[in-house]
């Protein structure tokens, strides 16, 4: 039972480490590419739109994926394991 709190926790964690990464690294990048070469731009980079776009999935994906989908998989797997063999 030890075990399976420890991993639960784990992953809890993982989660909230990537998102807020994710939520850190906005605010970063985003200053980064503003302020690129030295002033202001008032048009953003060309690429500045897919380094958002993959934080923002950072953000979101990385707590889903540890916090709902690998939980899910892993208890349907233990459910079947528990079952056996039809």
């Amino acid at each position: 039972m030890k075990h399976k709190i420890i991993t639960a926790m784990t992953y809890f964690l993982i989660g909230l480490g990537i998102g807020l990464a994710g939520y850190v690294l906005l605010f970063w990048v985003g200053g980064v590419i503003d302020y690129s070469g030295g002033m202001p731009r008032e048009e953003p980079l060309p690429y500045a739109d897919i380094v958002f776009y993959f934080i923002y999935s950072l953000m979101v994906a990385g707590p889903l994926a540890f916090w709902i989908i690998i939980p899910l998989v892993k208890f349907f797997k233990r459910r079947r394991q528990a079952r056996g063999p039809e």
